[in-house]
């Protein structure tokens, strides 16, 4: 009889967790697995790689070194672009909206300043267009997240996110000041900072388009991105270096590339703003590590068009690895997050 209550006993508990795990499973896939989701996240990592290996070919094959004058012309195509469909084409598309800057004023800064900074290649020394240094932003952002939302983590938990780290990012402080000739130092502090700005932009974004559309903060951004690396334009003064390599420098394949790039874009913010409207910040972040590790097998792969290398350097293979490992640290986390979720709702 005991042995028989000890066998019902345990069955009850196997099937109790086993529906939890469905459960789990279930909301898992519902949430992030489902095909508006995944359509927006592949094209997202999609249009992410093509705009990184554009303008990584822009600047480094075709040697055109004005970032902030190709900033320019990105915002302004895209601003006078919309208004041309709006007037000529009679296609109703938000306006510019003075209470959405007013609201997320902190955030388009932040997300403006992490714009800039990577164009003009601050926060990616090595990268093929794209920061290094985010490629353990996943869990630095899980960590931010939990902190912001007051998510139910336990202790045990947020001691786990700081291991992972200090995991995470020592081997890559370790890896990045092994080689002190080609290292700028101040740039790479400028670039972590720029990472934590680009994550608190995130999270705060996260909570700007549950109140605007994605095309309404989208345009609103453009605008002012807009006016603020035209200012940056009139104090640097590049349209003379521009004008220049126009007339002497000028290879045949620069227009496409530069026609391409202003298409590909704004198209990559919007993909990556619906993403994060239907997901998370920690989501997005792991989605930036994936199109990372792409990118950097797109762009060598085409390392003597782009490059002008023939060989894989180690130090390419030192920023895979990291962009993996921190992938593997993000996914850890969304997973701890549905867990815990799932259990305080249970």
């Amino acid at each position: 009889m005991r042995q028989k209550m000890r066998e019902n006993g345990e069955n009850e508990i196997f099937w109790h967790y086993l529906q939890r795990f469905q459960s789990f499973f279930v909301h898992t896939i519902v949430n992030n697995l489902s095909g508006k989701v995944i359509f927006w996240e592949l094209g997202s990592i999609c249009l992410g790689v093509a705009d990184g290996v554009l303008s990584s070919a822009l600047s480094k094959s075709l040697y055109f070194e004005y970032s902030n004058f190709v900033l320019v012309t990105k915002f302004a195509t895209f601003v006078l672009g919309f208004e041309l469909l709006r007037s000529f084409f009679g296609i109703r598309l938000v306006s510019f909206h003075c209470s959405l800057v007013f609201h997320g004023f902190f955030p388009i800064i932040l997300q403006f300043l992490f714009t800039m900074l990577n164009e003009m290649s601050i926060s990616g020394v090595w990268a093929p267009g794209f920061e290094r240094i985010l490629t353990f932003s996943p869990i630095i952002c899980a960590f931010l997240c939990s902190l912001v939302d007051e998510l139910p983590f336990s202790r045990r938990t947020q001691r786990q996110a700081v291991a992972l780290i200090l995991v995470t990012c020592l081997p890559y402080y370790a890896l990045k000041f092994h080689d002190v000739e080609s290292l700028n130092a101040w740039a790479f502090h400028i670039s972590f900072l720029a990472v934590f700005a680009q994550l608190i932009a995130w999270i705060q974004l996260k909570n700007l388009l549950k109140r605007y559309g994605p095309l309404e903060v989208l345009y609103t951004q453009q605008c002012c991105y807009f006016f603020g690396s035209f200012a940056a334009e009139v104090y640097l003064h590049s349209i003379r270096g521009v004008s220049e390599y126009l007339i002497r420098w000028r290879f045949p394949f620069l227009f496409p590339v530069w026609a391409i790039l202003l298409l590909v874009s704004p198209l990559y913010e919007y993909f990556r703003l619906k993403s994060l409207q239907m997901t998370d910040p920690p989501t997005l972040a792991v989605l930036s590590n994936i199109k990372i590790s792409l990118q950097i097998f797109f762009s060598y792969g085409l390392s003597k068009y782009v490059y002008h290398q023939s060989s894989w350097e180690h130090f390419d293979s030192h920023n895979f690895l990291m962009a993996a490992t921190a992938s593997s640290a993000g996914f850890y986390y969304l997973l701890r997050k549905k867990r815990s979720l799932m259990i305080k709702n249970y």
